[in-house]
């Protein structure tokens, strides 16, 4: 996972301020994952492997609380897209809210494509905005196994069905701290009846521009 991604984790959870994330992994980054390991009651060593990984993503999941107060960080929500702000396209980029194109890179990382082997479209990245909004807190793109845009060989390695909307930059599994079951109920409505929309423990599948599907994985 990218040091930004990281990054942004520990923001959330109050632990990284939203202004300084810059995925350059360095002391900062180092103490503030040593605060939440704190926090969270695991061993402390300043190291953001895949046990503080699945603890934090367990923290978002459930809304848990610190078993220690230990503030670090700046716990104000994001304003203005404080992460990442992009520069102006000239494309329907400039009016997304919440999410921009790099979210929805291929998660094969580079070793079989060049990351956009097809554009997300417009009516995906649409949809997203809206689920988000309306959840009215951060959702991002699984990037563990789930993804935006998919490269043939990479949709193969994960498991992705051969005719995976994916291929197509027509879908993208989403999670957030709302529940699987809120997302789902939130993403129903915005689809209303169209697209493809998949519950898992993780959080939803949302396909547009295809045939009608509600289905649980």
């Amino acid at each position: 996972m990218e040091a930004w991604r990281k990054q942004c984790l520990l923001a959330y959870c109050g632990y990284y301020p939203y202004k300084d994330i810059d995925d350059d992994w360095g002391d900062q980054s180092r103490k503030a994952t040593e605060a939440f390991q704190s926090a969270y009651e695991i061993k402390v060593d300043g190291v953001f492997g895949n046990g503080t990984l699945g603890r934090i993503l367990e923290v978002i999941y459930n809304q848990e609380e610190p078993a220690a107060d230990i503030p670090v960080g700046d716990k104000t929500e994001p304003t203005d897209k404080d992460v990442n702000v992009p520069t102006k396209t000239g494309t329907f980029w400039d009016d997304s809210e919440f999410f921009n194109r790099e979210e929805f890179r291929c998660q094969c990382r580079g070793k079989y494509c060049n990351g956009f082997p097809e554009e997300p479209e417009e009516e995906l990245v649409r949809v997203c905005n809206e689920i988000r909004r309306r959840l009215g807190v951060p959702v991002e793109i699984v990037t563990a196994g789930g993804s935006g845009v998919r490269c043939p060989v990479h949709n193969a390695n994960v498991g992705g069905v051969a005719n995976s909307n994916h291929l197509y930059g027509k879908a993208a599994d989403l999670h957030s701290r709302k529940s699987p079951e809120e997302m789902y109920r939130v993403a129903d409505e915005v689809l209303g009846n169209t697209g493809e929309l998949g519950l898992y423990d993780w959080g939803i599948h949302v396909g547009v521009n295809c045939k009608y599907s509600r289905f649980r994985g």
